[in-house]
């Protein structure tokens, strides 16, 4: 009895051993699993920093490209839009009234009529209008791409088009904005909001 009970208290310190040398282990494992999972956040959290300024970056210099502005972001269809390259207005822009429906929407195809005033120098009107849209509250449609015609400096024209695919607008539509865009893209700068229409 004696023995096994000896043998039993070696097997237990064995077994007692090997446990602690084991949780040792894997203490340390764990240690060493801790200590490279630390190292691997304070990369990424390098590497995040830099992304932030990164960003930072990227945004200024996107914005230093988006030189077009306007005064605000919507307007009401008997205010003027004046649209300004860096901080220098250089066009003013409002709805026309004096067509035969006497709104500045007007037929099945939505015509439409501005009155553009350049600033700075002699423009055609396709550089400003081209990329304009009608913006409803079931969706948007583009306007048809028109002849150009120039614009003399400090002279108010008249300009418009028709806007494509409208059958929609037509039938459904209970308002409409008049989207102008930043010159030469398709990217909004402003609107004439809720402009009066006639079908």
């Amino acid at each position: 009895m004696k023995k096994t009970l000896g043998i039993l208290a070696v097997a237990f310190a064995a077994i007692v051993m090997t446990v602690t040398m084991i949780g040792c282990s894997d203490t340390s494992a764990l240690q060493s699993d801790i200590d490279r999972l630390t190292d691997i956040v304070a990369d990424l959290t390098d590497t995040v920093a830099d992304l932030t300024e990164d960003n930072e970056n990227l945004t200024d210099k996107v914005n230093s490209l988006n030189v077009f502005t306007s005064d605000k972001a919507e307007y009401s269809e008997h205010e003027t839009m004046t649209v300004y390259f860096r901080n220098q207005p250089v066009l003013k822009i409002r709805l026309s009234f004096d067509n035969a429906d006497g709104t500045p929407l007007w037929g099945r195809s939505f015509n439409f009529t501005v009155y553009i005033t350049s600033l700075c120098t002699d423009i055609y009107d396709e550089s400003i209008i081209s990329t304009a849209s009608l913006v409803w509250n079931q969706g948007s449609c583009v306007r048809k791409p028109a002849s150009s015609y120039i614009i003399k400096q400090n002279v108010e024209k008249k300009a418009g088009g028709y806007f494509t695919e409208t059958d929609e607008a037509y039938e459904k539509g209970t308002w409409f904005d008049l989207v102008i865009c930043v010159p030469g893209t398709p990217f909004e700068l402003a609107r004439f909001k809720n402009v009066s229409h006639t079908k």
